[in-house]
C-alpha cells in the first residue's frame, strides 16, 4: 500500500514535470505562403512602404497588386524643404512626405500607419488593422496565425539617429529619424524573424531581439489585414 502510494506520487511528480516542459516549449516556427516578393528599386528609391504595402494587399487580395499602383494612391504632401530659414514638410502621419519617386536627397522620406490604413481602404475597404503600439509578441503571434505584418524598423537593421526636424502647415513638429525602412513579416524561425524587405527583394532573416529593437526605435508601428468574410 505504501509502495502503491510513493508510486502514484511519482506518476503525479513526472506529469507535472512533464506538462510545465509543454507549456513553456518554445512557440512553432511558420513561413506564410502567398506573399509575393517585390523590390522597389530603381523606380521607387523612397518608396519601401509602397512596395511593402504592395506585397500584403497582394496576399490579401489573392492576387497581384502593383507597387506603382500602391505609390500612386497613397496621399502625398510637401517635400521637407527651407521657407524663409525655416524647415517645412507634410506630416508622414497624414501623408507620404515628397514623393516615393525621388529620393532623400529631394526632400522625400516616407509615410508612417495612418496613411498607409487609407491606401488599404482603396484597396481592400474596411481591411485595414492598424497594430501600432501593439506588443511586438501580438505581432509574432499574428504571424503564426497565417497573417503577414507590414511593420517598420531600420534599412539594413542599422541603429536609426536623429536626421531632421521640421514643421507642417498644421504647426505639428516632426522629429524625423534617419534608416526610417518597412518590410512585411511573413515568419518565425527560432530566434530570427523572416522579413520580406524591399531593400533587397529577398526574404530576410533578421535576428528577432535586433528587429524588434529597430521596430521600436521606430515608434512600434505595424498593420495587417482582416481577411475574415
Amino acid at each position: 500500500m505504501i509502495k502503491r502510494i510513493v508510486l502514484g506520487f511519482f506518476l503525479i511528480t513526472i506529469f507535472f514535470i512533464a506538462s510545465s516542459k509543454k507549456t513553456f516549449a518554445p512557440k512553432r516556427n511558420v513561413k506564410i505562403t502567398g506573399v509575393p516578393l517585390y523590390y522597389q528599386y530603381p523606380d521607387l528609391p523612397t518608396g519601401c512602404e509602397a512596395t511593402s504595402l504592395a506585397m500584403l494587399l497582394s496576399w490579401g487580395r489573392g492576387e497581384p497588386v502593383d507597387k506603382y499602383e500602391v505609390a500612386d494612391a497613397l496621399p502625398k504632401g510637401d517635400k521637407v524643404r527651407k521657407v524663409d530659414g525655416e524647415w517645412k514638410g507634410t506630416h508622414p502621419n497624414k501623408a507620404f512626405v515628397g514623393d516615393p519617386y525621388t529620393d532623400s536627397d529631394d526632400g522625400s522620406y516616407g509615410v508612417f500607419e495612418g496613411p498607409i490604413l487609407e491606401t488599404i481602404e482603396t484597396f481592400m475597404p474596411d481591411c485595414g488593422i492598424d497594430l501600432t503600439g501593439q506588443p511586438f509578441s501580438s505581432l509574432l503571434d499574428i504571424v503564426r496565425s497565417g497573417k503577414p505584418v507590414m511593420a517598420w524598423t531600420t534599412l539594413e537593421q542599422r541603429e536609426t539617429f536623429y536626421g531632421k526636424t521640421w514643421t507642417d502647415d498644421d504647426g505639428d513638429v516632426i522629429d524625423w529619424y534617419e534608416n526610417e525602412h518597412a518590410v512585411v513579416l511573413v515568419g518565425v524561425a527560432g530566434n530570427q524573424v523572416i522579413a520580406y524587405d524591399p531593400h533587397t527583394g529577398q526574404a530576410e532573416y533578421y535576428e528577432r531581439k535586433l528587429f524588434e529593437r529597430n521596430w521600436e526605435s521606430m515608434g512600434g508601428r505595424a498593420v495587417t489585414l482582416s481577411t475574415d468574410g
